[in-house]
């Protein structure tokens, strides 16, 4: 039986536990990391052509979804702004404000995955 077999199959305790959590935060990144993306390129094109009008709510409540996930996922540590934690749907903001957002929570996630490749 080779080392690997033999460690997965000798797996006791909270090993299994901890593995399952790592594949579950790998999972959590790449559908953050692709939300946020997508955003992104959406509010980007929008930002370009007016980068002061306001984002309507149904966009908003996605992209503070969106947020609060990656929020989750990057804990204080990571997070650029701890203050910030999604848009107050009261103060629309406008495009320009969401793409620069959007483009620091990218940034974090990066430095995320970064961190944890080494």
């Amino acid at each position: 039986m080779n080392l690997l077999k033999r460690n997965i199959l000798n797996l006791q305790g909270p090993a299994p536990l901890k593995i399952n959590i790592m594949i579950e935060k790998k999972n959590q990144f790449r559908k953050v990391n692709s939300q946020l993306n997508n955003l992104y390129k959406e509010i980007g094109i929008l930002s370009k052509k007016s980068p002061n009008d306001a984002v309507n709510k149904f966009k908003l409540k996605f992209i503070n979804q969106s947020l609060k996930d990656a929020n989750e996922l990057l804990g204080n540590e990571y997070k650029p702004y701890l203050d910030f934690e999604i848009f107050n749907e009261d103060e629309i903001p406008t495009t320009s404000d969401v793409v620069m957002i959007l483009n620091l929570y990218l940034s974090a996630l990066n430095r995320f995955k970064s961190d944890r490749s080494k």
